[in-house]
């Protein structure tokens, strides 16, 4: 992931947080790696 999109990524977790969720996941490597993982998923 590039410095820009990193940012990004942070700025929006950040921002998510301020407006009160509590479950907020940087989810580097993209929803891919979360499933391959066998991490939750709601579709």
């Amino acid at each position: 992931m590039k410095e820009k999109e990193m940012r990004k990524v942070s700025l929006g977790e950040e921002r998510m947080k301020e407006l009160g969720f509590t479950k907020v996941y940087n989810m580097l490597g993209r929803i891919t790696q979360w499933e391959a993982e066998g991490l939750p998923t709601i579709k």
